[in-house]
């Protein structure tokens, strides 16, 4: 059972990151307007701004696939909700926090930093559901779940 969770989890450690670098990408990739020195100014500020939103990120992802241990114990793996909760939860959790962000910058004209933070959390979401299910299906072939 170890081995299975320890294998999860690098996997899901593996996607963190790529998913972060994609993200400090875009970022990188955002067009800067150096007209004159109060916009250049801005443009420092926004670069701060990103790299610590970019760093935030990372930490949460960090934080939220050590939740993968949780399935060590056999309550909570033996229980199809909690350990659904262990996998998608806390990226469920950010969504959810966010969600109104993207609405409201929807209405703007423009996409910004926020938007693009929505964006990758819904993309971890989807990947750690995937993870949950073909968690749950090779606890199922190898038995080492009871209820599921």
């Amino acid at each position: 059972m170890n081995k299975i969770i320890v294998k999860f989890w690098l996997i899901n450690l593996v996607i963190s990151i790529l998913l972060f670098l994609a993200f400090r990408v875009l970022i990188d990739q955002t067009p800067s307007s150096q007209q004159n020195l109060f916009e250049k100014f801005w443009d420092i500020l926004e670069l701060i701004l990103n790299l610590g939103i970019s760093f935030i990120y990372l930490i949460l992802m960090l934080i939220s696939s050590l939740t993968f241990f949780l399935n060590l114990n056999s309550k909570i793996r033996n229980n199809f909700y909690l350990s659904l909760l262990s996998f998608p939860g806390p990226a469920l959790a950010l969504v959810t926090y966010l969600s109104p962000v993207l609405v409201t910058d929807y209405q703007a004209a423009h996409a910004s930093v926020l938007t693009n933070l929505v964006y990758f959390p819904i993309a971890y979401l989807l990947i750690t559901t995937i993870e949950f299910l073909l968690f749950r299906r090779i606890l199922r072939k190898s038995g080492l779940a009871n209820s599921i």
